[in-house]
């Protein structure tokens, strides 16, 4: 290790330090409040959050077709013309 890259992991090190512990107030924080006011703490198991971004996913794409199946009916003149499919 050449001393430009002890250099920079000096001077790294502290910065890192302090927004680890920034970060820590204020998990500890948030965490603090909500015991406070009684409510329970709740942390998502990583299949629950995989199975909220598939739902979410599915929403978005339901409701694009949704739209586009309105637009479809706003464009409509008696023709094709305009009409993208679904």
């Amino acid at each position: 290790m050449n001393s430009i890259e002890f250099d920079l992991t000096i001077n790294i090190m502290p910065i890192l330090w302090a927004v680890l512990n920034l970060i820590s107030f204020y998990l500890g924080a948030k965490i603090g409040q909500k015991t406070s006011k009684g409510e329970d703490l709740t942390i998502p198991t990583p299949t629950k959050v995989i199975d909220n971004f598939i739902e979410k996913k599915e929403y978005k794409k339901q409701q694009e077709e949704l739209n586009t199946m309105m637009d479809n009916i706003d464009r409509y003149d008696g023709t094709a013309n305009g009409q993208k499919d679904v």
